[in-house]
């Protein structure tokens, strides 16, 4: 449909509309559709060209990133992901791409990596749970005091979250591995 109010013309911001939700469904669409990831590519490469100053532009840039960067390798996702955040410093997605460095450094055994960036993440966006158990996560072979710092501030931070239920887990089998009762109870 989106395909077809564009080719027949609409008013400029209906055009930029129909322009980015064309990209956008066919984004969600390769969720249960995987070819229809292409599309999406072509079409948010499209949008961004179109409209390079566009009200959608921060989304498509985003949503470009993630598609492009599911694939490939860590060293070139981590690349990808850093040029956004260099890019887009006022992106409202940009606690997200923080994360996905973090996660990525995590994921390749680069700890020390992995720890500034999710440290950089707690300073700069304090109230991220998710942040404070991952920096948890990466301290817990080698910091573990630290690890239980981190974890803590996730509950402290945010009481009720998913992120919050993980790091209170994660000490309290902490806790528990080291005969430390009293605060495995208190978790």
């Amino acid at each position: 449909q989106f395909t077809t109010a564009i080719d027949n013309g609409l008013n400029d911001k209906e055009f930029e509309d129909a322009y980015y939700y064309r990209a956008r469904s066919y984004h969600l669409l390769s969720r249960s559709d995987p070819p229809s990831s292409d599309q999406a590519i072509l079409y948010y490469g499209a949008y961004l060209k179109q409209y390079p100053a566009g009200r959608w532009h921060d989304d498509a840039a985003y949503y470009l990133l993630s598609m492009k960067s599911a694939t490939g390798s860590n060293v070139q996702r981590i690349a990808s992901l850093k040029d956004f955040a260099a890019s887009y410093p006022a992106s409202r997605h940009n606690v997200e791409v923080l994360l996905s460095i973090g996660k990525a450094y995590l994921a390749g055994e680069n700890f020390s990596e992995a720890a500034t960036t999710f440290a950089s993440i707690t300073n700069k966006y304090p109230g991220t749970a998710e942040a404070y158990y991952l920096l948890g996560t990466t301290y817990e072979k080698q910091q573990p005091d630290s690890a239980l710092i981190s974890w803590g501030k996730a509950a402290e931070v945010t009481p009720v979250s998913a992120w919050t239920a993980r790091a209170l887990h994660s000490l309290m089998q902490h806790s528990q591995a080291h005969k430390n009762y009293s605060r495995a109870v208190a978790c």
